[in-house]
């Protein structure tokens, strides 16, 4: 009697990527004609060299960690989120150099903010363009 074949993760595969290509399909169907969003760059104008570049679509992570912040009211929280840590301790200490570096610093959470979820979301009941 021959050995009895196993199954091997290559024959798995196919099913796998089945369903993922039918989660983005899905995906693609739930942002169809949402705007995307483009990277949010602090470049060498703003004294950023190299610069600072918030990329998007965010990871998992990084959402899960800018929507438990944006939650809590937490706009360092939300910065942390969006950039990393070291980028934003690199935009902190830049900013700290100047007199002005809390406005700035607000005025860049908020041009980040107004980036992400799109301008004046925050000042509408519930926060978010779908609200």
């Amino acid at each position: 009697m021959p050995p009895r074949k196993r199954a091997t993760s290559a024959q798995a595969e196919p099913e796998f990527g089945t369903k993922f290509e039918r989660l983005r399909r899905r995906a693609a169907e739930f942002n169809d004609g949402r705007p995307k969003i483009a990277d949010y760059i602090l470049g060498a104008e703003e004294g950023f060299d190299p610069p600072v570049r918030v990329r998007f679509p965010l990871k998992i992570q990084q959402r899960e960690d800018y929507y438990a912040a944006l939650h809590r009211n937490d706009v360092m929280g939300m910065m942390i989120a969006l950039m990393g840590h070291d980028e934003y301790q690199r935009v902190k200490r830049t900013l700290d150099a100047f007199d002005d570096g809390g406005d700035l610093f607000d005025g860049l959470a908020l041009d980040l903010v107004d980036h992400v979820n799109g301008r004046g979301a925050q000042d509408i009941p519930g926060g978010s363009p779908a609200s």
